[in-house]
């Protein structure tokens, strides 16, 4: 949650905090099933070690069997994501892109590609949800192809992984 304003949305705001965006996931969704744990609503910090005092919501809805419609709420501004798991070795990495209002259609219909990011997902033992998204700087230099191929062969590797939110679920 480092170098946040309430304007940014967070694709922008991991873009300039060092987050690795790609335009093609790491996999197509329905590879496995949407993960009951992390559903539901939660209170995001920054991680140990980060001085920011930055605080969001972040509410997990499932969309389908297979993914996550998701809520960043982050000084009452809310930003809205497509996620879903993408299995890389024994790890699940999240490929999460921002939800942008459809434009009706018209002339001035723009069609964009999605910027997605890769987050990877643990909860504690506690239930604690601690969030890091794969670091540009991991994969710098490399081509788009290159470097979805480096982060799935590095998966485990920590060194690619930026710390960017520790939540607790909300009581309620």
């Amino acid at each position: 949650m480092r170098h946040t304003t309430a304007l940014a949305p967070l694709v922008l705001l991991l873009a300039l905090c060092g987050c690795y965006v790609s335009s093609t996931p790491l996999g197509p969704p329905g590879r496995i099933d949407a993960d009951a744990a992390l559903v539901g609503e939660w209170r995001c910090v920054p991680p140990p070690g980060d001085l920011s005092d930055e605080r969001a919501t972040v509410t997990v809805f499932p969309f389908d069997a297979s993914q996550y419609y998701v809520e960043w709420t982050e000084k009452e501004e809310t930003t809205r994501y497509r996620a879903y798991g993408t299995p890389v070795g024994a790890q699940v990495l999240l490929n999460v892109c921002e939800v942008t209002p459809v434009p009706l259609p018209g002339p001035e219909r723009v069609v964009r590609t999605p910027n997605w990011m890769f987050i990877r997902y643990r909860i504690d033992a506690a239930g604690q949800l601690e969030l890091a998204v794969v670091r540009d700087e991991a994969v710098k230099g490399l081509s788009e192809q290159d470097s979805l191929n480096a982060i799935r062969a590095r998966v485990a590797d920590e060194a690619i992984y930026e710390p960017f939110a520790v939540c607790t679920r909300k009581p309620g």
